[in-house]
Protein backbone atom coordinates (compact mmCIF):
# COMPACT_ATOMS: atom_id res chain seq x y z
CA UNK A 1 0.00 0.00 0.00
CA UNK A 2 1.54 3.33 -1.10
CA UNK A 3 2.23 5.70 2.08
CA UNK A 4 2.88 8.87 -0.18
CA UNK A 5 3.35 9.40 -3.66
CA UNK A 6 4.17 12.30 -5.85
CA UNK A 7 6.57 13.22 -9.29
CA UNK A 8 10.19 13.19 -6.61
CA UNK A 9 9.54 10.03 -3.94
CA UNK A 10 7.16 7.26 -3.52
CA UNK A 11 7.08 5.66 0.09
CA UNK A 12 5.72 2.05 -0.57
CA UNK A 13 4.72 -0.76 1.37
CA UNK A 14 4.97 -4.44 -0.17
CA UNK A 15 5.82 -8.32 1.53
CA UNK A 16 9.37 -7.80 0.84
CA UNK A 17 11.55 -4.85 0.29
CA UNK A 18 12.89 -6.02 -2.78
CA UNK A 19 8.91 -5.83 -4.35
CA UNK A 20 8.23 -2.47 -2.91
CA UNK A 21 11.60 -0.68 -4.10
CA UNK A 22 10.19 -2.36 -7.37
CA UNK A 23 6.86 -0.95 -7.45
CA UNK A 24 8.38 2.15 -6.23
CA UNK A 25 10.74 2.71 -9.22
CA UNK A 26 7.98 2.03 -11.57
CA UNK A 27 5.70 4.73 -10.13
CA UNK A 28 8.32 6.96 -10.55
CA UNK A 29 9.41 5.85 -13.81
CA UNK A 30 12.99 5.68 -12.57
CA UNK A 31 16.41 3.08 -12.76
CA UNK A 32 18.02 2.00 -9.84
CA UNK A 33 20.94 4.56 -10.35
CA UNK A 34 18.73 7.42 -10.74
CA UNK A 35 17.25 6.81 -7.12
CA UNK A 36 18.04 7.13 -3.80
CA UNK A 37 16.61 4.07 -1.88
CA UNK A 38 15.84 4.38 2.44
CA UNK A 39 14.56 1.26 3.71
CA UNK A 40 12.27 2.64 6.78
CA UNK A 41 11.15 -0.90 7.58
CA UNK A 42 12.23 -4.27 6.68
CA UNK A 43 8.85 -5.85 7.83
CA UNK A 44 8.79 -9.43 9.62
CA UNK A 45 7.02 -12.61 8.23
CA UNK A 46 5.42 -13.36 11.79
CA UNK A 47 4.42 -17.36 12.83
CA UNK A 48 1.86 -18.68 10.63
CA UNK A 49 0.87 -15.17 9.62
CA UNK A 50 0.53 -13.68 13.11
CA UNK A 51 2.77 -10.50 13.74
CA UNK A 52 3.75 -10.66 10.03
CA UNK A 53 4.77 -6.56 9.44
CA UNK A 54 4.80 -5.65 5.26
CA UNK A 55 8.63 -3.82 4.54
CA UNK A 56 8.76 -0.64 3.85
CA UNK A 57 10.50 1.64 1.51
CA UNK A 58 11.38 5.54 0.25
CA UNK A 59 12.25 6.19 -2.92
CA UNK A 60 12.96 9.21 -4.18
CA UNK A 61 14.65 11.30 -7.40
CA UNK A 62 18.33 11.74 -7.14
CA UNK A 63 18.82 15.42 -7.36
CA UNK A 64 21.01 16.21 -10.59
CA UNK A 65 24.69 17.27 -10.16
CA UNK A 66 25.06 20.74 -10.45
CA UNK A 67 26.66 22.46 -13.91
CA UNK A 68 29.68 24.12 -13.74
CA UNK A 69 29.07 28.02 -14.99
CA UNK A 70 30.09 28.52 -18.03
CA UNK A 71 33.26 30.92 -18.69
CA UNK A 72 32.67 34.26 -19.71
CA UNK A 73 34.57 35.78 -22.50
CA UNK A 74 36.92 38.47 -21.12
CA UNK A 75 35.71 41.98 -22.43
CA UNK A 76 39.12 43.91 -24.01
CA UNK A 77 38.52 47.52 -22.87
CA UNK A 78 38.14 49.98 -25.73
CA UNK A 79 40.63 52.74 -26.06
CA UNK A 80 38.74 55.91 -25.19
CA UNK A 81 40.02 58.37 -28.30
CA UNK A 82 41.69 55.97 -30.75
CA UNK A 83 42.67 57.62 -33.95
CA UNK A 84 41.64 56.08 -36.69
CA UNK A 85 43.86 53.76 -38.76
CA UNK A 86 44.32 54.93 -42.47
CA UNK A 87 44.75 51.55 -44.33
CA UNK A 88 46.59 52.00 -47.95
CA UNK A 89 44.53 50.92 -50.44
CA UNK A 90 45.82 48.83 -53.51
CA UNK A 91 44.67 50.74 -56.84
CA UNK A 92 41.83 48.04 -58.90
CA UNK A 93 43.12 46.85 -61.81
CA UNK A 94 41.35 46.91 -64.91
CA UNK A 95 39.56 43.62 -65.97
CA UNK A 96 41.42 42.25 -69.34
CA UNK A 97 39.50 40.90 -72.48
CA UNK A 98 39.22 37.02 -72.44
CA UNK A 99 39.42 35.85 -75.78
CA UNK A 100 36.53 33.40 -76.31
CA UNK A 101 37.75 29.73 -77.33
CA UNK A 102 37.55 28.53 -80.40
CA UNK A 103 34.68 26.38 -80.96
CA UNK A 104 35.39 23.10 -80.96
CA UNK A 105 34.18 20.99 -84.07
CA UNK A 106 32.02 18.77 -82.90
CA UNK A 107 29.43 19.37 -79.89
CA UNK A 108 30.03 17.62 -76.88
CA UNK A 109 27.79 14.42 -76.08
CA UNK A 110 26.09 15.34 -72.72
CA UNK A 111 27.13 12.97 -69.76
CA UNK A 112 24.88 10.06 -69.35
CA UNK A 113 22.55 10.73 -66.01
CA UNK A 114 24.15 9.26 -62.58
CA UNK A 115 22.26 5.96 -61.72
CA UNK A 116 21.79 5.97 -57.67
CA UNK A 117 21.87 2.40 -56.34
CA UNK A 118 18.18 1.13 -55.46
CA UNK A 119 17.95 0.42 -51.77
CA UNK A 120 15.88 -2.34 -50.51
CA UNK A 121 13.10 -1.20 -48.37
CA UNK A 122 13.00 -2.69 -45.01
CA UNK A 123 10.70 -4.80 -43.82
CA UNK A 124 8.50 -3.71 -40.93
CA UNK A 125 9.81 -5.57 -37.73
CA UNK A 126 7.56 -8.55 -37.11
CA UNK A 127 4.57 -8.48 -33.98
CA UNK A 128 7.18 -10.81 -31.75
CA UNK A 129 10.14 -9.06 -32.61
CA UNK A 130 8.13 -5.52 -31.74
CA UNK A 131 7.09 -7.28 -28.18
CA UNK A 132 10.72 -8.75 -27.38
CA UNK A 133 11.94 -5.67 -28.00
CA UNK A 134 9.18 -3.57 -25.51
CA UNK A 135 9.94 -6.50 -23.07
CA UNK A 136 13.68 -6.05 -23.10
CA UNK A 137 13.10 -2.34 -22.28
CA UNK A 138 10.50 -2.76 -19.21
CA UNK A 139 12.84 -5.20 -17.44
CA UNK A 140 16.21 -3.56 -18.71
CA UNK A 141 14.07 -0.21 -16.50
CA UNK A 142 12.90 -2.14 -13.95
CA UNK A 143 16.21 -4.41 -13.23
CA UNK A 144 18.72 -2.01 -13.66
CA UNK A 145 22.06 -2.77 -11.49
CA UNK A 146 20.68 -6.44 -10.99
CA UNK A 147 23.36 -8.69 -12.81
CA UNK A 148 20.86 -10.71 -14.80
CA UNK A 149 20.42 -11.17 -18.58
CA UNK A 150 16.89 -12.11 -19.97
CA UNK A 151 16.86 -15.09 -22.37
CA UNK A 152 13.39 -15.44 -24.71
CA UNK A 153 11.98 -18.29 -26.44
CA UNK A 154 8.06 -18.17 -27.89
CA UNK A 155 6.01 -21.41 -26.90
CA UNK A 156 2.96 -22.10 -28.75
CA UNK A 157 0.21 -23.02 -25.80
CA UNK A 158 -3.48 -22.53 -25.59
CA UNK A 159 -2.10 -19.11 -27.84
CA UNK A 160 1.76 -18.04 -28.02
CA UNK A 161 3.76 -17.62 -25.00
CA UNK A 162 6.75 -15.46 -24.66
CA UNK A 163 8.82 -17.17 -21.31
CA UNK A 164 11.55 -14.83 -20.04
CA UNK A 165 13.99 -16.26 -18.56
CA UNK A 166 16.29 -14.29 -16.17
CA UNK A 167 20.16 -16.05 -15.34
CA UNK A 168 22.59 -14.30 -13.44
CA UNK A 169 23.87 -14.12 -10.15
CA UNK A 170 21.03 -12.37 -8.55
CA UNK A 171 18.52 -14.22 -10.56
CA UNK A 172 17.66 -16.34 -6.88
CA UNK A 173 16.73 -12.42 -5.10
CA UNK A 174 13.69 -12.19 -7.66
CA UNK A 175 11.63 -15.29 -6.82
CA UNK A 176 10.96 -14.34 -3.07
CA UNK A 177 8.94 -16.38 -0.12
CA UNK A 178 6.88 -18.77 -2.42
CA UNK A 179 7.74 -16.84 -5.85
CA UNK A 180 5.36 -13.79 -4.76
CA UNK A 181 8.34 -11.20 -5.80
CA UNK A 182 8.87 -12.93 -8.93
CA UNK A 183 4.53 -12.92 -9.71
CA UNK A 184 4.82 -9.05 -8.37
CA UNK A 185 7.55 -8.37 -11.13
CA UNK A 186 5.54 -10.73 -14.32
CA UNK A 187 2.89 -8.82 -12.76
CA UNK A 188 4.28 -5.30 -13.39
CA UNK A 189 6.13 -6.57 -16.93
CA UNK A 190 3.02 -7.40 -18.21
CA UNK A 191 1.01 -4.30 -17.27
CA UNK A 192 3.92 -2.34 -19.30
CA UNK A 193 4.94 -4.36 -22.34
CA UNK A 194 1.09 -3.73 -22.70
CA UNK A 195 1.41 -0.55 -22.48
CA UNK A 196 3.02 -0.29 -25.34
CA UNK A 197 2.19 -3.39 -27.55
CA UNK A 198 -0.64 -5.03 -28.19
CA UNK A 199 -1.73 -8.87 -29.71
CA UNK A 200 -2.92 -11.95 -28.77
CA UNK A 201 0.17 -13.31 -26.35
CA UNK A 202 0.78 -14.99 -23.05
CA UNK A 203 3.85 -13.56 -21.05
CA UNK A 204 5.91 -15.36 -18.23
CA UNK A 205 8.84 -14.13 -16.89
CA UNK A 206 10.86 -16.83 -14.78
CA UNK A 207 14.30 -16.78 -12.58
CA UNK A 208 16.70 -19.56 -12.21
CA UNK A 209 14.60 -21.86 -13.57
CA UNK A 210 11.97 -21.39 -10.25
CA UNK A 211 8.57 -21.56 -12.66
CA UNK A 212 9.60 -24.94 -14.09
CA UNK A 213 10.91 -26.87 -10.92
CA UNK A 214 7.17 -25.29 -9.47
CA UNK A 215 5.36 -26.38 -12.49
CA UNK A 216 7.40 -29.85 -11.73
CA UNK A 217 5.71 -30.09 -8.55
CA UNK A 218 2.48 -29.30 -8.93
CA UNK A 219 2.18 -31.71 -11.71
CA UNK A 220 3.49 -34.14 -8.84
CA UNK A 221 1.00 -32.76 -6.17
CA UNK A 222 -2.07 -33.37 -8.50
CA UNK A 223 -0.88 -37.25 -9.43
CA UNK A 224 -0.30 -37.37 -5.78
CA UNK A 225 -3.87 -35.80 -4.57
CA UNK A 226 -5.52 -37.50 -7.09
CA UNK A 227 -4.75 -40.99 -6.04
CA UNK A 228 -5.85 -39.56 -2.56
CA UNK A 229 -8.96 -38.77 -3.44
CA UNK A 230 -9.56 -42.11 -5.21
CA UNK A 231 -8.91 -44.00 -2.24
CA UNK A 232 -10.92 -42.24 -0.05
CA UNK A 233 -13.76 -41.72 -2.25
CA UNK A 234 -13.43 -37.89 -0.61
CA UNK A 235 -12.78 -34.83 -2.34
CA UNK A 236 -9.44 -33.10 -1.25
CA UNK A 237 -8.87 -29.60 -1.59
CA UNK A 238 -5.96 -27.81 -2.08
CA UNK A 239 -3.99 -24.67 -0.23
CA UNK A 240 -4.98 -21.40 -2.37
CA UNK A 241 -2.90 -20.72 -5.35
CA UNK A 242 -3.10 -18.32 -8.17
CA UNK A 243 -4.60 -18.86 -11.22
CA UNK A 244 -1.26 -19.73 -12.88
CA UNK A 245 -0.43 -22.26 -10.66
CA UNK A 246 -4.11 -23.88 -10.29
CA UNK A 247 -4.60 -24.15 -14.44
CA UNK A 248 -1.53 -26.74 -13.75
CA UNK A 249 -3.60 -29.38 -11.49
CA UNK A 250 -6.41 -29.02 -14.01
CA UNK A 251 -4.38 -29.67 -17.01
CA UNK A 252 -2.18 -32.65 -15.40
CA UNK A 253 -5.28 -34.11 -14.02
CA UNK A 254 -7.98 -33.25 -17.05
CA UNK A 255 -7.39 -37.17 -19.03
CA UNK A 256 -7.55 -38.47 -15.87
CA UNK A 257 -10.90 -40.05 -15.78
CA UNK A 258 -11.15 -41.50 -12.24
CA UNK A 259 -11.00 -37.82 -11.11
CA UNK A 260 -12.38 -34.22 -11.69
CA UNK A 261 -11.14 -30.59 -10.48
CA UNK A 262 -12.77 -27.18 -10.07
CA UNK A 263 -11.87 -24.18 -8.37
CA UNK A 264 -13.58 -23.05 -5.13
CA UNK A 265 -13.37 -19.54 -3.51
CA UNK A 266 -12.08 -16.08 -4.40
CA UNK A 267 -9.50 -13.65 -4.81
CA UNK A 268 -6.53 -15.08 -3.01
CA UNK A 269 -8.44 -17.72 -1.46
CA UNK A 270 -9.12 -19.60 -4.61
CA UNK A 271 -8.46 -23.08 -4.64
CA UNK A 272 -8.66 -26.36 -6.87
CA UNK A 273 -10.89 -29.34 -5.33
CA UNK A 274 -9.88 -32.52 -6.98
CA UNK A 275 -13.12 -35.27 -6.54
CA UNK A 276 -13.44 -39.14 -7.42
CA UNK A 277 -15.40 -38.84 -10.20
CA UNK A 278 -18.75 -41.10 -10.16
CA UNK A 279 -18.54 -44.74 -10.76
CA UNK A 280 -14.79 -44.38 -9.57
CA UNK A 281 -14.36 -47.25 -7.74
CA UNK A 282 -12.30 -46.74 -4.40
CA UNK A 283 -9.42 -48.65 -3.45
CA UNK A 284 -9.35 -51.45 -0.72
Amino acid sequence: MDREWNEESAEVSAPTVDEAVIIALMRLGLQREEAVIEVLDEGRRGLLGIGSRPARVRVSRRPPMPEAPAPQPASAAEPESAPPVEVPTAPIAEPQPVEAPIAATHAAEPAPPIEEPETAAEEPPSEQAQIEAAVAEVLGHLLAGLDVEPQMEWMQDERATLWVRLRGKDDESLVGPRGKTLDALQYLTRLLVRQRVGGEFNLVVDAGGYRKRRMRSLANLARQMAEKAVKTGRAVRLRPMPASERRIIHLTLQDDRRVRTHSVGSGTHRAVTISPARGSKRKR
